[in-house]
């Protein structure tokens, strides 16, 4: 295998660059730099696979059946990132077309599914969740109204109005920052400032019938 100290640095710089940023072979990409064909991929395998090889996903037939079905897992698992994976294989960070070209087969379907959705634009997203926070906070208020003793002292009713106080602090940080005026999904403004000072209220009223008994 060619020793890249043959070749100034700038040289394999210069080769690392238009594998990354151009379409050109790597034959003529080594004609370009002065360098042999077999010393620019070499630099290529060294610097992670700038320019991934041709077809990579056929070598994942030759893995074990074990090392097959944790790459399927990784690749369905909730919150991952598809091109996350690509990157740890060596496959710099891809677009969907490309990863379904990378992986082939052997992408799960969920995966597939995932890759074909359009994004959702951020607004959306905030709407729906102050809505779904809203609706949390009425349940908790329908609940609590009882003022059942078992349900005041819970440490987990605490917790989970403490979490929600903090989730609409933050949207609704987020949402005066964006300045739209945004709804929940069932066609409601959300009145966040309301619902924070509400939340807080309760919040601190429990908290201090728990510091006194």
């Amino acid at each position: 295998m060619p020793l890249t100290g043959a070749h100034p640095a700038e040289t394999r710089a210069a080769a690392l660059r238009l594998l990354r940023e151009t379409d050109l072979s790597i034959a003529a990409i080594a004609a370009r730099v002065g360098a042999s064909a077999r010393t620019v991929w070499h630099w290529n395998v060294r610097a992670g696979w700038p320019r991934p090889p041709r077809r990579r996903w056929i070598l994942t037939a030759r893995w074990p059946a074990a090392r097959r079905a944790a790459l399927l897992r990784l690749l369905g698992a909730s919150g991952a990132d598809p091109a996350d994976i690509a990157e740890v294989l060596g496959l710099d960070r891809p677009g969907p077309e490309a990863l379904v070209w990378a992986f082939g087969p052997a992408l799960a379907p969920a995966v597939r599914a995932r890759l074909d959705q359009p994004p959702v634009d951020p607004a959306i997203l905030r709407a729906q969740l102050c809505g779904h926070i809203a609706r949390q906070i009425a349940t908790f208020d329908a609940a609590l109204s009882r003022e059942t003793p078992a349900l005041r002292d819970s440490a987990r009713v605490l917790r989970d109005l403490g979490g929600l106080k903090r989730l609409l602090d933050t949207v609704g940080a987020d949402g005066e920052r964006s300045g739209a005026g945004e709804r929940s999904d069932d066609g409601t403004e959300p009145d966040l400032p309301a619902l924070r000072a509400e939340i807080a209220r309760r919040y601190a009223g429990f908290v201090g019938d728990r510091a006194s008994a």
